[in-house]
């Protein structure tokens, strides 16, 4: 714990160090900690999860074509819907739509389509989307499933097995 000890200072006790230049130091000091707080955070942030990513799983095509897609591939068909500014819809962007799981989960079993709902106002509206993010399972145009909030990749997954038949 040696180390810690010339920590004392940001506290604002000048212990062993005296009075002079200690408003330098308690800069420096200041100056140190708010570095290692955002280094600290950096590394936290690249080894938070050691889950595979991938690219996101998301057709090109509009809701409409998806959703006839899905019915001639006899696939599910999985709607994200979701807005630009919706925080929990931007951390399923950075972690789970990218975790490969999901996207080995989607490529096999789904056609993946998000709908910004302010940019499609009207698929919102016949969607009944009242908050964000918002997922929809479908079959064959049947609605199999529906979940409202952010999830991690397990929650995902776990959701998407309890709603589709075996």
């Amino acid at each position: 714990m040696r180390g810690l000890h010339g920590l004392h200072g940001l506290h604002g006790s000048r212990g062993s160090h005296g009075s002079h230049g200690s408003h330098g130091s308690h800069g420096s000091r200041f100056c140190l900690v708010i570095a290692l707080l955002i280094a600290g955070a950096s590394l936290l942030a690249a080894c938070g999860s050691s889950r595979p990513k991938g690219p996101l799983p998301f057709t090109a095509h509009s809701y409409e074509d998806a959703s006839r897609a899905a019915v001639a591939q006899h696939k599910l068909l999985l709607v994200d819907a979701m807005a630009s500014w919706c925080p929990p819809c931007q951390q399923m962007e950075r972690e789970t739509w990218p975790d490969a799981a999901v996207g080995a989960w989607l490529a096999a079993h789904a056609i993946a389509v998000q709908v910004d709902v302010d940019e499609h106002k009207d698929v919102a509206r016949s969607l009944r989307i009242e908050a964000m993010p918002t997922l929809i399972l479908f079959r064959d145009g049947a609605e199999l499933g529906r979940t409202v909030g952010g999830m991690g990749p397990e929650q995902l997954l776990a959701w998407l097995a309890s709603v589709t038949p075996p």
